[in-house]
């Protein structure tokens, strides 16, 4: 058995749990009437968010590595 490189999980993730966030960017842009502005504010505000999780994940990772010696 050979060792895939894309996981189940993947599929899962964007193709499945994502979808209403698909949906929602699809009305923001898609919708009538169009709202590029709050579009763009709402798009920035989850954008922010991700890069916020991730680089909090990214410390606290660093902080866990330094106390633990790894």
């Amino acid at each position: 058995m050979t060792h895939s490189l894309v996981h189940i999980g993947l599929f899962v993730v964007f193709g499945v749990v994502l979808v209403p966030v698909y949906v929602m960017l699809a009305g923001w842009f898609l919708g009538k009437p169009r709202d590029f502005r709050t579009a763009f504010i709402g798009l920035g505000a989850i954008l922010g968010s991700i890069i916020v999780l991730i680089i909090g994940t990214a410390i606290a990772g660093a902080a866990i590595g330094v106390l633990m010696n790894f």
